[in-house]
């Protein structure tokens, strides 16, 4: 990896940091249109966020100095500021205010925040309860942020412990796609391929080159868009992975809306479903296969349970572009490249072979 843009990039800020080697704490990697490369360290406490140029010292991102962030010049820097939630440069910062006021707040780059919202709306009306949402609590648009209440839980594990969890997220995802798509912007089958397109863009600026499992699966997913069924259009979320649920007291709550559309009715359960398979590689929080189709299987039992003509060609599609995407990924996460070639084999092999949990 040294000898790719990549790897050069790391070996910069392994030096900025005066570190040995930057790639086990490096959680993420963007690739900007300008081919620089966005990477975010974590060291198990403070996060930090470097913009890099191959050739150049890289430059330190901060939250609170974000020039296309409208509401980031409020914030103050240090102890007296705000706890950092997410953030991705030039695009959204995600804060929790330390004055106890049980608040988060969700700022967006111009013009963004507003729909934001109106997505956020929308879902919690769909939803009406089956999963909870985030309440929201006001829009600021001069300042482009969303603030809504804070959601206290855990994370949600692919164990059999939150197995039953998965039958609430497959009954949430009916009363979901059940609601009016409205003027929501319509997300097809070749709008699937242009997303990976953008990402085999991106692993080929950091690489220099793709995994030959590409061209394949690229070819058999271009092919099988041409001639796939008719859609079940329906409200879908369109980033739902289990990192997007909290478990608390009362029940789950859904987060992030702001990728939602109408889309094939299938395209969300495919891509939780691929996200199952990938924490099961992962061993992340105790996965393990056996949980991950557990979990897949309680999922489209209840979200599904009478499956159409066409449903098992769309939701195979949607899990092998899933997987694909998450292959491009975790091509750019170090700590987790080890996972790519089982990821590419995966993607190849539910385009051709149903699975256990389709069969059910």
């Amino acid at each position: 990896m040294s000898n790719s843009l990549l790897g050069r990039v790391l070996d910069e800020v392994s030096r900025h940091l005066e570190v040995d080697n930057v790639a086990p704490a490096v959680e993420r990697v963007d690739v900007g249109k300008d081919c620089a490369l966005v990477v975010t360290v974590g060291d198990g406490g403070a996060t930090r966020w470097f913009h890099c140029f191959d050739g150049y010292e890289p430059s330190e991102c901060h939250p609170h100095d974000d020039p296309k962030i409208p509401f980031s010049s409020t914030l103050d820097e240090g102890s007296d500021g705000p706890a950092v939630v997410a953030y991705r440069p030039g695009r959204r910062v995600v804060v929790e205010p330390r004055d106890g006021s049980n608040r988060i707040a969700k700022a967006y780059r111009k013009r963004r925040a507003r729909e934001a919202w109106a997505k956020h709306c929308l879902a919690a009306s769909a939803l009406d309860g089956e999963l909870a949402t985030a309440p929201s609590i006001a829009l600021e648009e001069d300042l482009e942020v969303h603030w809504m209440e804070r959601v206290s839980g855990r994370p949600l594990a692919v164990t059999e412990e939150d197995r039953a969890s998965f039958a609430a997220i497959g009954r949430g995802l009916r009363r979901l796609q059940g609601a009016d798509t409205g003027e929501l912007a319509a997300f097809g089958p070749l709008d699937e391929l242009d997303v990976l397109e953008t990402w085999a863009g991106k692993a080929t600026v950091a690489h220099g080159a793709l995994a030959p499992h590409w061209p394949r699966i690229h070819a058999r997913l271009q092919e099988q868009a041409k001639d796939l069924p008719d859609p079940g259009w329906a409200v879908c979320h369109r980033d739902l992975h289990d990192g997007q649920f909290v478990l608390g007291a009362t029940g789950l709550t859904l987060l992030d809306f702001d990728l939602l559309c109408r889309a094939d009715e299938t395209l969300d359960a495919a891509n939780l479903v691929a996200h199952l398979d990938l924490r099961a590689l992962q061993g992340w929080r105790g996965a393990t296969g056996d949980a991950a189709r557990s979990c897949a299987s309680t999922l489209l039992e209840a979200w599904a349970p009478r499956r159409e003509e066409g449903f098992r060609e769309r939701y195979r599609y949607y899990r092998a572009t899933a997987l694909t995407r998450l292959a491009l990924v975790y091509s750019l996460r170090p700590r987790w490249r080890h996972l790519v070639d089982d990821l590419w084999t995966l993607a190849e092999s539910t385009l051709s072979t149903p699975t256990e949990t389709e069969e059910e």
